[in-house]
Parts: structure tokens; C-alpha cells; sequence
């Protein structure tokens, strides 16, 4: 290969991995160590890039054998082992009368799912979702929540453009999110229980940005619980002191330096289907009762706007 050659080769293998930089973080790979593949001796094939970053990072970034939990199942398994030990320092505890375990769907239902059936406790589901940078889906600079609540990154501007654009995202994104939370209650034969007055845990397979588990943690307060705890199998350095503003404690089972998505800590990380949430919301009822005093619509849809809260 003459030098011409080489460098339209290096510059095509960048190009290739900044459009695949999603798959790759999925994979385990950081954001700094895509730079260095200016020199790596592959063509622009992207499976050619996969292998030789495999072979090259796979022990910085632990590729192989890398991976903490095999499925959700696996990992809620462990999280509702650390939350007994957690609950069993607390005597006189009623945890079916007191506690409440809720997932934020869809992923984090079935690690939600594992947590209330170790301690009994009621089963409850929140839908928040990204809200996305203008033109890139991928990039999340907030979140909104199925009660309306706006979570923002500090980074976003204050003008009216960007207020415009926000409130555009909030009223599309809160029609998907209460709707999909309505169904998923629908289909599964039973309604939301009150928040009131109870310890609820919010409950996701991993947290990485953080938007999402803010804005279940603020939706959780807004609804009246008396006591809100984070927990997740996984949970970025960086975020961890954001959570903590927003909630009372954060129970986490691993916080790893090297962390670039929930992804690359699963075997398995396939999507949640919607059928998967409606059966472990329908199936909790055998472990534990569903809490009288059902949250009523009004509760949920009486704020004027949104809620904004920027991320400290």
C-alpha cells in the first residue's frame, strides 16, 4: 500500500467509527480511545475495525471477560441480595406496607422485577425517556417522565429557541411515556399504587448519563414518597454524586472506572420487550399485594408545565 493509499485507509477507519461509535460503546469501548485508531493497520471494512479493537483493547477494556452479569435476571438477583442485607439493618420494617420497588422501563423492569420478590414488596413501573439533542436521537440532553417531569443537562442553553424546542420535546414525550405506562398498567389488570407516605426504590439495569433514573427519582418525589433510594447494578462515577442530590441514598453493586455503557457489563442486554414488562407487572401480584389508593389521573397530569430540573 502506497502512502496515499494509507491515509485515505486512516481516514475512512475514523469516519467508519465516529458513525459506529454507538455499536462500539457498546461493545466497552471509551469515547478517548477512538482517537487511536488513526494508526491502527486495518482497511475500512467496520468488521475489520471491530476485530483488530478487540485484539488490541480487550484487556484495558475488558471485552472478554469483562462482563459482571450474564442477563437482567442475574444482575437483579444480586442487587435484591445487597438491598436485604440493606432493609435487614432496619428493624420493625413492614416492607409490604412501607416499601415499594419501581422500575424504570422498560430494561429496568425485570431487575425491579427480582428486587420486590426478594423483599416482598409491591411492584410499581415509571416510563421516562430521553430527550434527545436537536437532529441526533442518540444524544441525550434531558429526559421526561410519564408525570411530566423535565429533567435537563446544565449544558443546555436558556434562550428562546432552545425553551421552544424543549417544550416541543415535553408534550411529544409525555403522550409516549404516559400512554405506554397506561398500557403497560392496562394490560396487566391493575392499576398504580399511591407513592404516598411510602420508601420507594427506583430500580434500572445500569446508570450511565443518569437523565432517565433523575427523572424517575423526581417523579417518585413529586408523587409524595416519604423516602426515595436509587439502586442499580451499575452506576457511572460520574453520576453517582447527581444521583445523590436527588435522592436519599444510592445503592449501586459496582461503580467501575472504565465505564462507557450499561452494555458492556451484560452477556445478554437485548431490548425489553413491552409483553416482558406486562407479565412481571402481572406476575409481582403473586409475592406481594398491589397497595390500596390507586394514584388517580389528576394526581398525575395536574401541573401546569413542566417541571424542570437542571442536573447539578
Amino acid at each position: 500500500m502506497n502512502e496515499s493509499e494509507q491515509s485515505t485507509t486512516r481516514i475512512y477507519v475514523v469516519e467508519a467509527l465516529q458513525k459506529n461509535a454507538r455499536t462500539l460503546q457498546n461493545h466497552g469501548f471509551r469515547c478517548s480511545m477512538l482517537k487511536r485508531t488513526v494508526i491502527l493497520p486495518c482497511r475500512g471494512d467496520i468488521n475489520k475495525v471491530h476485530a483488530t479493537l478487540k485484539r488490541r483493547f480487550c484487556t484495558t477494556v475488558g471485552i472478554k471477560g469483562g462482563a459482571m452479569f450474564a442477563d437482567r435476571k442475574e444482575a437483579g438477583k444480586q442487587l435484591a441480595k445487597r438491598l436485604d442485607q440493606y432493609f435487614a439493618a432496619l428493624p420493625g420494617l413492614d416492607r409490604q406496607a412501607h416499601l415499594i420497588v419501581v422500575g424504570l422501563a422498560r430494561g429496568g423492569v425485570p431487575v425491579a422485577f427480582e428486587v420486590a420478590r426478594r423483599l416482598a414488596c409491591p411492584l410499581e413501573v415509571i416510563v421516562a425517556k430521553k430527550l434527545p439533542y436537536p437532529g441526533q436521537n442518540e444524544y441525550a440532553i434531558g429526559a421526561v417522565s410519564s408525570t411530566g417531569i423535565v429533567v435537563l443537562s446544565p449544558d443546555v442553553p436558556r434562550n428562546f429557541q432552545w425553551r421552544a424546542y424543549i417544550d416541543q420535546q415535553h408534550h411529544k414525550l409525555l403522550d409516549l411515556t404516559s400512554q405506554s405506562e397506561q398500557q403497560f398498567y392496562s394490560q396487566a389488570g391493575r392499576k398504580q399504587a399511591s407513592f404516598a407516605g411510602k420508601t420507594i426504590i427506583v430500580v434500572d439495569d445500569g446508570v450511565a448519563t443518569g437523565m432517565t433514573a433523575l427523572a424517575g427519582l423526581e417523579t417518585v418525589r413529586r408523587l409524595g414518597a416519604d423516602i426515595v433510594i436509587m439502586a442499580a447494578p451499575i452506576v457511572s462515577p460520574l453520576t453517582h454524586k447527581q444521583l445523590q442530590a436527588h435522592c436519599d441514598e444510592v445503592i449501586a453493586l459496582s461503580m467501575p472506572f472504565n465505564f462507557s455503557s450499561v452494555g458492556q457489563f451484560y452477556l445478554d442486554f437485548g431490548q425489553t420487550s413491552s409483553a416482558e414488562v406486562v407479565s412481571l407487572l402481572r406476575e409481582s401480584a403473586k409475592f406481594a399485594p398491589v397497595l390500596a389508593q390507586p394514584i388517580s389521573a389528576l394526581d398525575k397530569s395536574d401541573s401546569p408545565g413542566p417541571e424542570i430540573y437542571k442536573c447539578t
